[in-house]
């Protein structure tokens, strides 16, 4: 606890909420310590599936440090392109996209020799009932609620590039 009497001067008060900061991170525990380190198989493509910029940056550096090789889509139809032409180990992809929505798009997904079975995992900020009944209607393999974290975004790769199931477990947890 830190007391900063009136009047303060800026740079005290900057020194006061970095030492406060400062005491209050070597405290916490740390991340780094239950963060496993996950690298996917030689040859793994993700295909991300994001209109949002920094959602997209975010996704993107945590799946391109497990070595897989991590191709974006905008829209719908870009999506539905790429995966006519390359085949993907896996799809992120968000529901809210500008040209269709992610449940059209990946019914034009699994309508393509690529995208037949490739697992889809839908990006969203609702977890309504109703959104994943719609998601498995439309032949979406599962479900994150956004924010995503890194440990839960790479449980999910592993469990279905892998076939991991006690991530399963992990995440239900």
């Amino acid at each position: 606890v830190a007391v900063v009497q009136k009047p303060y001067q800026r740079r005290h008060l900057t020194q006061v909420i970095g030492r406060a900061l400062s005491s209050a991170r070597s405290r916490a525990p740390s991340n780094r310590v239950r963060q496993k380190s996950y690298h996917a198989p030689a040859g793994t493509r993700i295909l991300v599936i994001q209109d949002d910029p920094t959602t997209c940056d975010v996704l993107c550096e945590i799946l391109s440090k497990t070595g897989a090789q991590v191709c974006i889509a905008n829209c719908g139809r870009d999506a539905i392109e790429s995966v006519t032409l390359h085949p993907f180990d896996l799809i992120f992809q968000d529901l809210h996209l500008p040209d269709m929505d992610g449940y059209t798009t990946a019914r034009a997904i699994r309508g393509t020799k690529n995208g037949a079975t490739v697992p889809i995992l839908a990006l969203s900020a609702s977890s309504s009932h109703s959104s994943v009944a719609q998601c498995l209607a439309a032949g979406i393999n599962d479900f994150l609620v956004a924010p995503v974290d890194a440990q839960s975004l790479l449980r999910m790769v592993r469990l279905w590039v892998d076939g991991d199931a006690t991530t399963r477990d992990e995440a239900d947890e």
